[in-house]
């Protein structure tokens, strides 16, 4: 009588070893959105796009005010979206910058976008819109990092913050000042300068895969500057490795 011992043999890592690796956060570049102005007024609007094919999007939405008023609703393809961070100067009381973000949709189609300030001002108004594929849609961005400062810059240097993060993460920041030209000591998106002949200039950065905490910064020319920034982490997306493979074998000793 033969008896055979019928085993399985697992060639990888059983399930509940598997580790969880990250998806990179790629901003999308080809559709960082033109801004749109507006002075002496207490709304703006523009279109945004993302592109067709892309997944775990969201939409980011920049804002400033030179009049220190507050944005009260940015609206983008008909949903709210959700601020994440917002700094009010209140050394002169003249710089207003905030982050909003939504989840979108790689569709290639252009979509609605606009934003309203709690009062019209003397100054100028602008929003700004630019997606990241490889988010994680359900915990978007790090709470724990949202950060903002303001700043009395009395020379040519460099102002910045530090936005708490972790390995993986992508941080992101909105600058404003009556300021000209100002260079990134990050990655620059976009920036506008001299919106409406006021010499403000909004501009944001940001800093891909970093390894933890970051400091995000600008460069500005001489002269005495007053401004504000925000910033904070967006998460990477999850993404689980295929269930490891098996091949069933069999051996044994013949015995009666």
């Amino acid at each position: 009588m033969k008896r055979y011992l019928f085993g399985i043999l697992l060639l990888a890592a059983l399930a509940f070893f598997i580790s969880t690796a990250r998806a990179a956060i790629t901003l999308d570049s080809t559709n960082v959105g033109t801004f749109a102005t507006g002075f002496n007024t207490s709304s703006t609007a523009t279109t945004h796009k993302v592109t067709n094919g892309l997944t775990n999007v969201v939409t980011i939405a920049a804002l400033y005010d030179g009049n220190n008023a507050t944005a009260t609703q940015v609206m983008y393809n008909g949903v709210a979206m959700t601020k994440v961070c917002e700094r009010e100067e209140t050394l002169i009381n003249d710089h207003y910058v905030a982050l909003y973000i939504a989840t979108s949709t790689g569709d290639g189609l252009s979509h609605n976008a606009s934003a309203t300030f709690s009062v019209s001002g003397g100054s100028s108004v602008s929003l700004q819109l630019y997606s990241f594929s490889g988010v994680d849609q359900t915990t978007m961005f790090r709470a724990s990092s949202v950060t903002s400062t303001q700043f009395d810059n009395l020379a040519t240097g460099t102002v910045s913050f530090a936005v708490p993060a972790q390995s993986g993460d992508t941080v992101l920041d909105v600058f404003g000042s009556t300021v000209g030209n100002v260079t990134s000591t990050q990655t620059l998106i976009t920036s506008q300068v001299n919106m409406n002949g006021n010499a403000e200039t909004m501009a944001e950065s940001y800093a891909g895969n970093v390894s933890g905490q970051t400091t995000m910064g600008y460069q500005l020319p001489g002269g005495e500057h007053i401004g504000a920034m925000c910033g904070f982490a967006l998460i990477p997306a999850s993404t689980v490795p295929p269930p490891p493979k098996m091949s069933f074998v069999w051996w044994g000793d013949v015995s009666d």
